[in-house]
């Protein structure tokens, strides 16, 4: 009966459903002003009158309103008990939503909770509507009336849940002596990103933004990846280079991930160890390495740009393949190493799956990591992810952090850091040029843009000077000398003594982060090695200034500035 389309005198032919939505949008001043942005009155009137002569029509809108009408008290206690005032009942009082949206980007109640975090609440919950009426603008708006319950009591339901939780840890989070701490911890931007922590955290989603414009952008940020990775056969091999990645876990990795990978080689090899691995790791039986591309592909944002051309998810097949058999062998790998190791089944399976989220992340925007946690061009621009991310949390935390720390020796660093950082910037250049490396200073090229290659804008400056790669004219006067001259005191200024210390503020507006020490060092070397200003690698990792100290110490060994 809900799907019954009926005849009603108008030119759009809607189910039973929908007529029932605009009947219930139509009793609202506020969502009748979006309606008329679609219907004419006169529409409208016709559409409303065909309900109210259905009795089970007029039942279902009934029903749904007393939802609305009912929760409005304990919706309204719970606001105001977490510090949300000035909420003002509506007559009539129902949800516009915008059809064809995947739930990432439409806004919702908690809104009023994610505003009170870090700061005091400019909105109350339900202000403002998922759409803003203009004059004679076509809005695609959502029609069926159970669509519309669905996402507003979905929205509802989760505020009531996390209103309370919100208070409590948002005044945790409030407290000036934790975000000092924070702050003096994490280089001054600890307590912003634990509070983009909680509102993500509130929402159930890290994007918000109800723009038009946000999921075409989210869409070219994975197809620029999946590009990358896997348009062309050799750009392709790229993600094989993450089993590398995979052997940093333990030097008994080596042997074990080789020896897979040639086992793999064998026919039916394969099948049988990735049905044993996926029969004991879930999140390996469950990993879809480019969900996001197809769950972007024929979305309506996306079509409006990309009209008549083809969007064939078929050039990602290189890609998966490899991925498939990278991932098999690194989880097979872990497992074995961790029963040798004397671990039982379950902690084996554990520890698996550990170093798969660790070392082999995804190609989908929505399962990588949103660092800097801005909006959608502030993670254009950032893209602080995917398998650089990776990269970069390697070599800050589990190799310069933990000999910092003195968690692990010498030799261990050195050995994280051959298998991380420099045998993948060796694949990766000759996998760039096609051929083998001629000389040394094309391994330091490729070693510092590796290393840098997590912060496109510091990472893309530093190469283009290293490599004179300033458009046609290849010559560093093509960039304005003032900028060159800010950048390098932005970089290397910091703000005050412990940020000269721990790191160098970045100079990219979008990022709102700040680029460690170490990636300028690396840069820094990397240039001095290109201009022959010195012929030590170790200026990659280490600064002078430690080089130095280590020839008056021999017995302590340098010391690890990031």
């Amino acid at each position: 009966m809900m799907t019954e389309v009926a005849d009603i005198g108008i030119d759009d032919k809607l189910t039973t459903s929908q007529r029932i939505g605009v009947y219930a949008l139509a009793k609202n001043e506020k969502t009748l002003n979006h309606l008329l942005s679609e219907f004419s009155q006169e529409e409208i009137d016709a559409i409303v009158k065909s309900v109210e002569s259905d009795p089970d029509a007029v039942m279902v809108a009934g029903e749904i309103g007393a939802y609305f009408e009912q929760g409005w008290a304990e919706f309204k206690a719970i606001a105001e008990a977490v510090g949300i005032k000035g909420l003002v009942k509506e007559e009539n009082y129902i949800t516009a939503f915008i059809a064809d949206r995947d739930g990432l980007d439409e806004p919702d109640f908690t809104q009023g909770l994610t505003a009170m975090i870090g700061e005091p609440a400019k909105k109350v919950p339900g202000q403002e509507r998922a759409i803003k009426r203009k004059s004679k603008a076509q809005r695609n708006l959502e029609l069926d009336i159970f669509v519309i319950h669905a996402r507003a009591a979905r929205s509802i339901e989760r505020f009531k849940v996390m209103a309370p939780i919100a208070k409590r840890v948002g005044s945790i989070l409030n407290h000036q002596g934790l975000k000092k701490n924070l702050n003096d911890a994490t280089y001054g931007h600890g307590a912003k990103l634990f509070n983009k922590w909680l509102q993500d955290s509130i929402r159930g989603k890290a994007a918000y933004d109800s723009s038009n414009f946000a999921p075409m952008f989210r869409w070219l940020r994975t197809s620029s990846m999946n590009y990358v990775l896997g348009w062309k056969i050799l750009t392709a091999a790229k993600q094989g280079v993450s089993a590398l990645e995979g052997m940093t876990v333990h030097p008994k990795m080596v042997p074990l991930v080789t020896a897979n990978l040639a086992k793999m080689a064998k026919p039916g090899e394969f099948t049988k160890l990735h049905n044993e691995a996926t029969g004991k790791s879930g999140l390996l039986k469950t990993r879809d390495w480019n969900r996001d591309l197809r769950a972007t592909y024929n979305r309506k944002q996306v079509a409006r740009v990309y009209k008549g051309k083809s969007l064939s998810p078929a050039a990602m097949k290189m890609a998966q393949y490899i991925d498939k058999r990278v991932t098999t062998a690194v989880w097979y790998s872990a497992y074995q190493l961790s029963q040798s190791e004397g671990m039982n089944e379950k902690e084996s399976v554990q520890f698996a799956d550990g170093v798969i989220q660790d070392t082999q992340p995804m190609g989908s925007a929505v399962d990588l990591p949103s660092y800097f946690r801005g909006g959608e061009i502030a993670k254009t621009l950032t893209i602080f992810q995917n398998q650089v991310n990776q990269n970069g949390n390697i070599l800050w935390y589990d190799i310069l952090g933990e000999k910092k720390g003195s968690k692990i020796n010498y030799q261990t660093a050195a050995y994280r850091l051959m298998v991380s950082q420099i045998l993948p910037a060796y694949l990766l250049g000759m996998i760039t040029r096609g051929r083998p490396t001629a000389d040394p200073k094309e391994i330091a090229t490729d070693m510092f843009s590796y290393f840098v290659s997590p912060f496109v804008f510091v990472g893309k400056f530093v190469f283009n000077i290293a490599t004179g790669q300033w458009g046609q004219r290849g010559s560093i006067v093509d960039v304005p000398f003032t900028e060159t001259q800010r950048f390098v005191k932005a970089v290397g200024k910091g703000e005050g003594k412990k940020a000269l210390k721990y790191g160098a503020r970045s100079i990219g507006a979008w990022s709102g982060g700040k680029v460690p020490l170490q990636a300028i060092t690396t840069a820094e070397g990397a240039w001095n090695l290109a201009t022959d200003e010195t012929d030590d690698f170790r200026e990659l990792v280490w600064s002078k200034y430690a080089l130095k100290k280590k020839k008056s110490s021999e017995s302590k060994g340098p010391e690890v500035n990031y």
